[in-house]
């Protein structure tokens, strides 16, 4: 994961700085000259995400929390004024047709501010959070589980960010849903920012009768993921991985069938790591050691939907996943969709495998949604 990031970090800056070269040519030549100090403040913008993520990755001050919500603010809001930009010099060169060119500076700033007005929209959007409702026929379900209901919290991002008293508030609309059981598919933490055993403390004042389970994302495996389990373990939530053999729930939990199943009352949940989800043979091989019983139904916690023939081959009736964030934000939307299709979002289905993809509950980079939305969702069982 960290050489992936080594790799992909220098790419992403390399198109930051372009596209603040890009902003400042377009307001220098279709607005006004830029002074020198708009120029060095366009540079320290163009460093400031990536310095400020750094640094929250080994400080949790006031300062960094704010310093980060500033550097992830305007990364968001540099995403609309970048196209802003581009549809500036489009309808500029079609005044230069036209010999309208003197409207070129107002054209430029009132996309500007339809730019800023999107981006307050996108972040009241994502603090609003949704329950979202999914019937879910399950083959060979167990009469005790007719009605019963599950809720699925995906991508809570806990970190820099959303902290403590964004985690609390999940917790109170989870006691509000009365669920009869809880499913954490992966990034619930950031990998930074926070204190993983004090944003764990709101759950433990979630009982819902079959408790929590919990799957890691690729935000737990970024680096040593040994505080998220531990603060996880603290706070009664079963960990499913095959690799979690540290932190079998209390030694005495005679539901586990292994460290990546247990058995509710008849219904059948595991869950797999990140890391081990990410390689077809590494996962086919994961998947058939896990060991259904074919005559129960099944639901497998993933953080990504895909892997999907795989998955179905092993036996699953319900794959759970999140990741998406069906984009998070447009036009960002549009590329999640080329890449997984109708699993971005929502309930669908592959051959025998039904799966489930929530956009979920918290948001990564800049706090904001636009094209999508926060959610908690709630499966009814029929």
């Amino acid at each position: 994961m960290r050489t992936k990031f080594l790799f992909g970090a220098p790419i992403v800056q390399s198109a930051l700085l372009l596209a603040h070269w890009f902003l400042w040519h377009t307001w220098d030549r279709l607005v006004a000259p830029t002074s020198l100090g708009v120029k060095l403040t366009l540079v320290i913008l163009a460093f400031s995400f990536f310095s400020v993520a750094a640094l929250s990755f080994r400080y949790h001050s006031t300062l960094i929390r704010i310093l980060y919500l500033f550097a992830t603010l305007w990364l968001g809001l540099l995403n609309f004024i970048f196209w802003a930009a581009v549809v500036a010099w489009i309808l500029h060169y079609a005044f230069l047709l036209a010999h309208l060119t003197q409207y070129d500076s107002l054209m430029a700033k009132t996309l500007l501010a339809f730019a800023f007005l999107i981006t307050i929209s996108g972040i009241i959007n994502a603090r609003v959070i949704r329950i979202r409702r999914h019937t879910i026929k399950l083959p060979n379900r167990p009469a005790s589980w007719h009605g019963r209901r599950i809720a699925l919290v995906t991508d809570a991002h806990l970190g820099a960010l959303n902290g403590v008293n964004f985690s609390r508030r999940v917790v109170k609309m989870l006691t509000r849903l009365h669920p009869d059981l809880i499913l954490i598919a992966g990034d619930l933490f950031d990998g930074n920012g926070i204190d993983p055993m004090r944003a764990m403390e709101p759950w433990k004042q979630l009982h819902p009768p079959f408790g929590i389970c919990f799957a890691t994302g690729n935000h737990e495996e970024f680096g040593d993921r040994t505080p998220f389990l531990s603060a996880l373990h603290a706070a009664g939530i079963r960990i499913l991985d095959p690799n979690n053999v540290p932190y079998l729930q209390r030694t005495t939990d005679s539901e586990f069938i292994s460290s990546a199943l247990v058995n509710l009352d008849g219904l059948q949940i595991a869950g797999i790591g990140f890391h081990d989800s990410t390689h077809p043979t590494r996962l086919r091989a994961t998947l058939d050691g896990i060991q259904l019983d074919p005559n129960l139904p099944s639901i497998l916690l993933n953080h990504v939907p895909n892997q999907l023939a795989i998955v179905e081959r092993a036996g699953f009736s319900l794959m759970v996943s999140g990741h998406t964030h069906g984009g998070q934000i447009f036009p960002f939307t549009w590329f999640t969709r080329r890449i997984f299709g109708s699993f971005t979002k929502g309930h669908s289905r592959f051959g025998s495998l039904q799966t489930l993809t929530s956009l979920g509950v918290g948001s990564w980079g800049p706090p904001m949604r636009i094209g999508t939305r926060s959610e908690i969702l709630m499966i009814h069982l029929s």
